[in-house]
Parts: C-alpha cells; sequence; structure tokens
C-alpha cells in the first residue's frame, strides 16, 4: 500500500490550480464558430494555437520539474510525444489519459451523414433528447463574444502569473468558462448533441485534477510516466442526511436555518477540498451530500463486500479539518459520514454512495460532539427541559420567552431571531411567516416534486437510448462473433477498417488492431462499476463461494482479456455486449453529468418561476406597509416585534411595520389595532388601510430544501396547487417527452391548516416523497399508442432527425429492434425498438408518472402515508390504496370539479347531491373492497345498488351535461345510449373507479374546499 505525502499537496496547490485552470483551454478549438454553427464570426481567439502568446512563458514546478505550460502542455497534448517516458510531459499524460476515456465513451459512433441542423443553424439538446437552446452564436453580439474572450485572457494572465491564488478569483474564472462553454457544443454529430462543452471540459479537467493531486501524493520526484490501464478513480461523499435536518424546524425561520446552514458546509468543504487541498472536484450534490471526484489512491476498499471504501489514514488531516467545518457551521449538532467508491473509470458508482445514504447515515463519526451542552447553567438554576428544535441543547428557566419558550438559546439568536433578521436584509425574497402563504381558506400545501433518478445515475437507462437506427442487430453480432472466433482461434490482426467494426467506431480508430479495440470497448465501459461484475458472471469467471472474480477469461485490472479461455457461449454473450456498448448512448462523466444538470435545472425553473407555475397573481404577492409608525399618544417609532390585531400579524422594524399576514378582499378603510402578543390587550398604535397604501413585492412560498438532481420541496398556498401540478406537467413533457415512462416524475401534496404544527406536515411530507428501492416494481404495461401521441409535439428542432428514434426505444411483449442488456443485475436482455417500430395495441413497459395528496385534519393522519413495496409502492391503507395515481389521471381530477365545481353554474345543487352519493359510496365501500375478488350475488348487487346511486342521486337522466362528464369520469364511450347508462357504470364499479371518485371528492372538497 503506496503512503501519501499530504505535505507535497499543500506545498503544490498553486500549481495544482494552475495546470486546472490552464486544462480548461485544452479543448478551445471546439470554439471555432465554423464547427460550432457555420457563423461569419471574427472571434479574437480563433484556435487554440492562438493562446500561445499568452500562455508561452507561464510556468509551474512540480515535484522539483518545471514545466512550461505552452510548450510541454497545451501545445500538441493530443500527439504521441506524452506516450513517450519524457517526464517533462507529465501533464499531457495525465490530461490525455482522462480526456481520452472521457470523449471515447461519450461520443460512441454516431453516423456522419445526419443532418445536424435545421437551415444551418445548430442546437444543443438536453441529454433527453429535447430542444434545449441554440449555440450562443446566435443569441450574442460578435462584440458580446469577444468581450468574453478577452474577459478571460485577462483571467487567466492574472491567475497564471499570480504568486498567491485566491479562492474567489479562481472560482470566477471556472465560473466565466462554464458561461461561456455551456452555450457550446462539444460535438454538432446528431445525436450526440446533448453534451456541452462545459460539460466536456469540466470533467475532463476534474479527472486530470484528481490525476495530477493523486501522482503528487504518491511521489517525492517524477519517475517514468503512468500508463492510461493506471487511473481509476472514486468519489468520496460526505453525507448527511439534509431532509431529517429540516424536520427540526417548527417554524419557517429555523427550517430557512438549517438549509442555509447545510448550503454554508457543502460550499466551505468545497473550498477544502478543491483549493486548501485541491485533491479533486465537485461533481454531485443533492440531498444525501456532496460528492467529489479523487484518484483511486485516496481510499481503502472496506471488507464488507459493500463497495464502499474509506479515506487512507495518511488523509486525517483533511478529515479532521471536515468534521471542523461541520462541528463550526453547525454549533455542534450534526456531523457527516465520510465513505469513497470502490475504483473505476467513469461517475457510474455514485449511485453506491446514494443507494447506501441511509445506512451510512447511522454511521455518523461523532468523534468530535462535545458532551458537556447537557451540563447545567449553575447550581442555582435547573433545567426545564430538551430544546425541541435541535434536540441536544438544554433549555434553562432564565431561557424564556412567549412563543419560543422551549428552544434554547442558541435555537432562539441564531434560527429564530436570527433568521429575521436576516429576512429584513432583502425582504423580496421567499417569505418565513406561514401567515402570508394561507390561502383562502386558511391552508397551506407542503409540496415535494422527485425524479425517480437512480438508473440514470448508474447510466442504465442509457441502455435505452441509441446512437444508430435501422441496425439489423442480430445479424450485426453474429459478424463481431466471426471476429472474435477469428481472434481467439487464429489470432487474427485485422485493422478495425477490414471489419464489421468499421460501421460502428469513429474514423479516428479505423487503423488501429481489431483486438485493442475490441478490448477498449469491453475494459473501459464497464471496469470498476457493475457491468464488470455482470460481465464475470455471464462468463462463469466468478467465485460465488468468496464473491471475487476468478480473472480467467478476463481481467479488469491488467487490461486483458484471455483469448484462449473463451468458450462459444462466452464469444456469443461478448459479442452482444459489444455490439450494444457501440449502438447505445454511453454514461460518460460528462453525459452522466449533464443528466443530473438538467433534472436540477428542471427544478431551479420551477422555483425562479413559481408565481408562474402557479398561477399565482400579481396582487397576491403584495404585502402592505406604513412608515413611520409612532406609539399611540407618544412620538416615539414603535418597538421592533411581532403584533396581532387578532388573527393578523404584523412586523415592526425601525418604525416600518409590515402586515405579514394574507388578508382575501382587503378592503379601503380598513383599521388595524396593533398589540403586543405577550402584553395586557392594550393597543399599541393603530394603522389603516387605503388604496394608496404603500406595498413592496415577496415571493409567497417557502423553500424546505434547495432543488437537487433528484426533488424539491416547498410550501406554498393550498389553493393554488391545480394550477401547480398542470404547469409542471407541461414543463416535463416539453423537456422529458422522448424518455416518458423512463424518467418518471413523483408529485407528492400535504395539505394542512397553517396555524398546524409545520414539523408535523414536513415529517408527513418526507413519508410522501416516497423513497423507492427497487424503482422497476413501478413498472406498468401500456399500449404504445399511448407514447406515440405524446410524440406528436415535437419542436423543429426535433423533428428533422426523427429524435424519437434515437431516444424513445422502449421493451416489452415484442421482439423488434435491439436485444440488449438494461439493468445488469437483471441479468437478462430485452429486445428494444424505437416506438415507430412497435404496433399501436402493442403493450410496452414503462414507469409512470404519479401523483399523491394527503390532507392532515389531525396530526396522526400521516401516519395513513405508509407505501407497500410489494404492490407497487401504493399505499398500504385500504381506503387509499390507489394512491399514488398514474399522472394521467390528472385529467379527470380537473374533470371532477369542473363537474362539481363552485365555479361552475351548476355546482351548488350538484355539490349538495354529489355529498349525499359519496354518504352511499362509504356505506357500501367496505363490501367492495373485501368481497371485489369473489363472483358472488352480494358483489353484483351492491354494483347495480351504486350504478343506480350515481343515476339517481345525481339526477343523470335530466343532466345530461353531467351524464357525459361521468363517462369521462369511468371511461365510458359518449356515443353510447343514455337508456343503457346503468349497465355501463354497473360494469364500471370497481374498487379502483370507486376510490379513484373518492379521492377526487377528498381533494377538492375535503382538502381544497372547491366543491
Amino acid at each position: 500500500m503506496s503512503e501519501l505525502n499530504l505535505e507535497n499537496l499543500k506545498k503544490h496547490r498553486d500549481e495544482i490550480l494552475k495546470a486546472e485552470i490552464t486544462s480548461l483551454l485544452a479543448l478551445w478549438n471546439k470554439v471555432d464558430p465554423n464547427q460550432q454553427n457555420k457563423a461569419n464570426i471574427n472571434l479574437v481567439k480563433k484556435s487554440l494555437s492562438d493562446w500561445e502568446k499568452d500562455i508561452k512563458n507561464k510556468k509551474i514546478k512540480i515535484l522539483e520539474e518545471e514545466f512550461e505550460l505552452w510548450s510541454y502542455f497545451l501545445n500538441n497534448w493530443r500527439d504521441k510525444r506524452r506516450s513517450q517516458k519524457d517526464k517533462k510531459y507529465l501533464l499531457q499524460v495525465l490530461y490525455g489519459i482522462g480526456e481520452s476515456l472521457n470523449s471515447g465513451i461519450d461520443k460512441g459512433s454516431p453516423k456522419d451523414n445526419i443532418k445536424v441542423e435545421p437551415q444551418n443553424r445548430r442546437w444543443l439538446s438536453n441529454p433527453f433528447g429535447s430542444f434545449k437552446n441554440r449555440i450562443i452564436y446566435l443569441s450574442e453580439t460578435e462584440n458580446s463574444i469577444n468581450y468574453k474572450i478577452f474577459d478571460l485572457r485577462n483571467s487567466i494572465s492574472n491567475i497564471l502569473g499570480s504568486n498567491n491564488l485566491d479562492w474567489e478569483k479562481f472560482k470566477s474564472i471556472r465560473e466565466k468558462f462554464e458561461k461561456f462553454f455551456t452555450g457550446l457544443l462539444s460535438d454538432d454529430r446528431f445525436p450526440i448533441n446533448d453534451v456541452s462543452l462545459w460539460e466536456q471540459a469540466y470533467m475532463a479537467t476534474t479527472m486530470f485534477k484528481a490525476s495530477l493531486s493523486e501522482y503528487i501524493l504518491k511521489n517525492n520526484n517524477i519517475q517514468n510516466l503512468p500508463k492510461r490501464e493506471d487511473f481509476h478513480w472514486r468519489i468520496l461523499g460526505i453525507q448527511y442526511d439534509k431532509l431529517r435536518l429540516a424536520e427540526r424546524g417548527y417554524k419557517p425561520q429555523q427550517i430557512q436555518w438549517y438549509r442555509e446552514a447545510s448550503n454554508k458546509i457543502d460550499d466551505e468543504i468545497k473550498k477544502l477540498l478543491e483549493y486548501d487541498y485541491p485533491i479533486g472536484n465537485e461533481i454531485y450534490r443533492d440531498e444525501t451530500g456532496i460528492y467529489f471526484l479523487v484518484g483511486e489512491d485516496l481510499g481503502e476498499d472496506l471488507n464488507d463486500n459493500s463497495n464502499l471504501a474509506k479515506l487512507k489514514r495518511d488523509l486525517k488531516e483533511i478529515e479532521e479539518r471536515i468534521m471542523h467545518i461541520f462541528k463550526e457551521k453547525s454549533f455542534d449538532e450534526f456531523y457527516p459520514a465520510i465513505f469513497l467508491t470502490k475504483a473505476s473509470r467513469g461517475l457510474m458508482n455514485l449511485s453506491y454512495l446514494l443507494e447506501k445514504s441511509k445506512e451510512n447515515f447511522l454511521k455518523t463519526d461523532w468523534s468530535k460532539k462535545e458532551v458537556d451542552i447537557y451540563i447545567e447553567k449553575s447550581e442555582s438554576e435547573k433545567a426545564i427541559g430538551i430544546c425541541q428544535v435541535c434536540g441536544q441543547r438544554l433549555v434553562f428557566e432564565s431561557d424564556g420567552r412567549y412563543d419560543d419558550k422551549n428552544i434554547c438559546d442558541v435555537c432562539f439568536k441564531e434560527k429564530t431571531q436570527g433568521r429575521i433578521d436576516k429576512w429584513l436584509e432583502d425582504t423580496s425574497k421567499e417569505t418565513i411567516w406561514m401567515d402570508e402563504l394561507k390561502d383562502k381558506n386558511d391552508r397551506v400545501a407542503l409540496v415535494t416534486v422527485k425524479f425517480e433518478l437512480h438508473d440514470w445515475l448508474n447510466g442504465d437507462m442509457l441502455n435505452s437510448i441509441v446512437l444508430q437506427e435501422n441496425i439489423d442487430f442480430d445479424e450485426d453480432v453474429k459478424k463481431i462473433k466471426n471476429e472474435l472466433i477469428n481472434i481467439c482461434k487464429k489470432n487474427d490482426e485485422k485493422k478495425v477498417k477490414d471489419t464489421v467494426l468499421l460501421n460502428f467506431t469513429d474514423k479516428a480508430l479505423h487503423n488501429l488492431n481489431v483486438k485493442d479495440i475490441i478490448k477498449s470497448i469491453i475494459l473501459e465501459r464497464s471496469i470498476g462499476d457493475r457491468w464488470e461484475e455482470f460481465i464475470f458472471k455471464k462468463l462463469g469467471d466468478w467465485d460465488d463461494s468468496s464473491t471475487k472474480p476468478l480473472k480467467k477469461k478476463i481481467d479488469f485490472d491488467s487490461r486483458e482479456i484471455h483469448w484462449n479461455n473463451l468458450n462459444d457461449s462466452d464469444i456469443e454473450f461478448l459479442s452482444t455486449i459489444i455490439l450494444q456498448f457501440l449502438l447505445r448512448k454511453n454514461p460518460s462523466p460528462a453525459r452522466l453529468r449533464r443528466i443530473w444538470e438538467t433534472t436540477k435545472e428542471f427544478f431551479e425553473d420551477i422555483k425562479l418561476n413559481i408565481c408562474d407555475y402557479a398561477s399565482i397573481q400579481e396582487s397576491r404577492r403584495k404585502r402592505f406597509y406604513w412608515e413611520n409608525v409612532k406609539v399611540k399618544n407618544e412620538n416615539k417609532s414603535i418597538p421592533d416585534g411581532e403584533y396581532q390585531d387578532g388573527d393578523v400579524l404584523f412586523w415592526a422594524s425601525k418604525g416600518k411595520v409590515r402586515l405579514i399576514s394574507y388578508i382575501k378582499d382587503l378592503k379601503s378603510g380598513k383599521e388595524f389595532n396593533l398589540k403586543e402578543p405577550t402584553g395586557n390587550g392594550n393597543i399599541i398604535t393603530s394603522v389603516v388601510y387605503t388604496d394608496n397604501t404603500e406595498f413592496e413585492y415577496y415571493q409567497p412560498y417557502i423553500s424546505i430544501i434547495d432543488p437537487t438532481p433528484i426533488s424539491w420541496q416547498f410550501i406554498t398556498p393550498a389553493e393554488y396547487v391545480p394550477n401547480l401540478i398542470d404547469n409542471v406537467i407541461k414543463r416535463y413533457n416539453e423537456s422529458f417527452k422522448f424518455v416518458y415512462g423512463k424518467l418518471p416524475l413523483h408529485i407528492g401534496v400535504v395539505i394542512q391548516d397553517y396555524k398546524k404544527p409545520l414539523y408535523v406536515g414536513i415529517k408527513a411530507l418526507r413519508k410522501i416523497r416516497r423513497d423507492v428501492e427497487g424503482i422497476e416494481r413501478l413498472s406498468i404495461e401500456v399500449k404504445a399508442s399511448k407514447i406515440k401521441d405524446i410524440l406528436k409535439y415535437q419542436k423543429d428542432e426535433e423533428s428533422l432527425n426523427n429524435t424519437h428514434k434515437y431516444y424513445s426505444l422502449y421493451w416489452g411483449k415484442h421482439t423488434k429492434g435491439y436485444n440488449f442488456y438494461i439493468r445488469p443485475q437483471d441479468e437478462s436482455n430485452r429486445y428494444i425498438a424505437n416506438i415507430d417500430e412497435i404496433d399501436d395495441d402493442k403493450e410496452i413497459t414503462i414507469i409512470p408518472n404519479t401523483f399523491d395528496f394527503e390532507f392532515l385534519d389531525t396530526n396522526t393522519r400521516r401516519n395513513d402515508i405508509y407505501y407497500d413495496g410489494n404492490n407497487k409502492w401504493k399505499r398500504k391503507i385500504k381506503l387509499k390504496s390507489s394512491r399514488p395515481y398514474n399522472l394521467d389521471n390528472w385529467e379527470k381530477f380537473k374533470k371532477f370539479k369542473d363537474l362539481f365545481g363552485k365555479q361552475n353554474k351548476n355546482g351548488v345543487t350538484r355539490s349538495t347531491k354529489l355529498q349525499k352519493l359519496i354518504s352511499v359510496i362509504y356505506d357500501n365501500w367496505k363490501a367492495i373492497a373485501n368481497d371485489e375478488s369473489k363472483i358472488n350475488s352480494n358483489v353484483e348487487g351492491i354494483k347495480a345498488f351504486l350504478a343506480s346511486s350515481f343515476i339517481n342521486i345525481l339526477d343523470l337522466k335530466k343532466d345530461i351535461g353531467l351524464a357525459d362528464g361521468i363517462k369521462d369520469l369511468f371511461d365510458i364511450d359518449k356515443s353510447k345510449e343514455n337508456d343503457k347508462l346503468h349497465a355501463l357504470l354497473k360494469e364500471k364499479m370497481t374498487l379502483d373507479n370507486i376510490q379513484l371518485f373518492l379521492d377526487m371528492f377528498e381533494f377538492w372538497h375535503t382538502a381544497l374546499k372547491e366543491v
């Protein structure tokens, strides 16, 4: 086991950072307008060679060796000199290894004859095929683009000429690269126009930085240059449960503090690991922690078959610094678990850490935790309890406060009063007052929007996206099989151009030995991941008794395939895998990063435009205030603090009084008499609302957690939730239509009275978030025609190359298309075909988007939110076992409101009848639920009775409009004559339909009071 010299890392910090910044220029040739858009743009810098003047004289010194950043790094970094043993090419070698792995895996084998742009206008898609944006040359002027380049030149010159790098300046220059590169293509060939130049450059640089830091940690001088096969990477996770932290707060201010504390902690750790001890770069951040890419030798594998590792003891100082950040920023309240993945060539192992996060939270290191928080203030004063926020510090009688008497000094000063001071700095942002979020019925909605992202983070779903279409998969497998037989039996040394691989590989590879290319395809695209284990097992190259590979046929560590040991079955399997890896979209680090950045952007857009998504009118965002308010009958400003007039609340600060309660239909001339909440009822002062009362705008929502690639949780007025769901669905269909059913979205809503304890709703929200284990158990079968309907609406750019033929591939009960292994743990292959090839009535497998809700009329109602993993993660309680609903049912929910809502001119009459019908259904629900599976006269009689009840109570024979609407709710053909309605309804009186009807009533009547 090699030792790591941490002093080396600290000594070479600035050199590592300068090399990192320089490496971001390595792909500069891709900035060329002719490649990006055939635009007539005259750039200040046209190619990489134009940077020579700025970089030529810049040097860095690493392990006593000087490196000219131009001559021995950027200049001709792709050429073969980097394979020589001359140590002056160390930077070229390290960068070239990471970039070639990232780029080679990413690009795969697209066809060169596909149209790349409509009317010579190239565009950038998201990683799921949908149009994202045109490249920057179409949206910015020539002067604007050249100014950005000029600014970059100056920033780079300053950084490389500095003797002491500043963290903020260092971050700033990376941000400039990001803003510029994000609008450019890494490759313009469809369908690999889904990775921007930023993702490609950032991940290549990140792999380079991790490799360089590892090399410096391991060596005291530069000896032989490393080889490509020497390098693997790990993902370092600093894990802690941010959702659980949010549950500690019982006031919005406290929730906000925990959210911001988490952000500060993550940012401090980012600075620590990217700058102070520059071992790697952040690659991912979510509600489970923050994650970095680092070199393989920084970790030591655990001997528990967990695919996890720990930091080496030589890096104890770094670990101590991480723990100190938590201690300081959390006031000694919470600490992380620190783990790494096993080594691999990509980022797919990230999913291991995410899967294990709940277990890892239980392995938190509490060694820095102080125990004297339980010591009493003095011998004379006894504690009266434990703080109900942090749950750790003691509360004393002398801490007593009116509304916060059960929280400790720290939680009051920092998380309560301190957050109000923070809010006053900018009151235009999201509110911290529940009273401002109550709707017309005094209710709020706690909402979670969440992607089931697991199969994308581990790369599995990329196996359902291809680079080429119209391939005869079975025939090409046979051809590859023949090539493998020639290698195994005859040790054939053909070039790629003389084999079937010519059709599936980049032109640059055509003169290479086919044996080397096949090794690269199999080894580099699966090493260190579940695919490696899968391949071992399928080849029978696995020792079940020790759960270790035998390596008699393939040795991933030494990058060797023992051709002579492969039998016919092995060759058959490897031929399929090779062709799959050539045809699929490969899970390169750049593409995986693009995936989770895209899903995060989806939630960030909802947050940024929450009022548009929820259709919250401008008047609902006004907060009225009065300036220079004086105490009644006194010439002095009203003291700072909270005031009330009945249930209406105000906050005074420096003589300015803000109304912090939402009041529906506030009338001009309304007088408010302000009293202290803790006072004797005396009126302190009065303010009068008029049409001229001044106001400021605020954002009517509260974030519980910030948007992550997986989810966002927030609070908003309950009455706007239907609009929110409508527009989230619309945006989802715009951004992710090509992968509908493969990237499921779950929306969970908890509705409660705004005065009820907030922590109760947040705990319920954690449950309704529905964290699924074994996502494939959510699968359902639908007709192929359903997907085809969703794909009818495409933008011009998307339809130009028939995007759906590359992204919208599905498996099910057909045997068309490509015979792929989707999830390696399934160990079975499926035929996937683009949706056009599948007959309309054929069933395909999807995971639907879902919607669940709960109205917390009592605190214990949150216990109703419990999912059955053996029943497609439906609710365990029988009465609610139809929840969550496929989001396609949302149209029925809306139809229900149209039929019975208060806005309907017949709504009042219908609502009265509806409530009578609901009572009848509840009286008979149990009999249907218990006996539906049995064919007996009792159940048939109940179904007939319920059908009659619908007709008679709702008077469907006279109310033809309502009759047609009921047909829509129960999927009854409207062309069917109404005199047959009883028979048609009786057939539809199934448990699922009855529960849907009851739940629509529960949602609109009980929760939202709209019917």
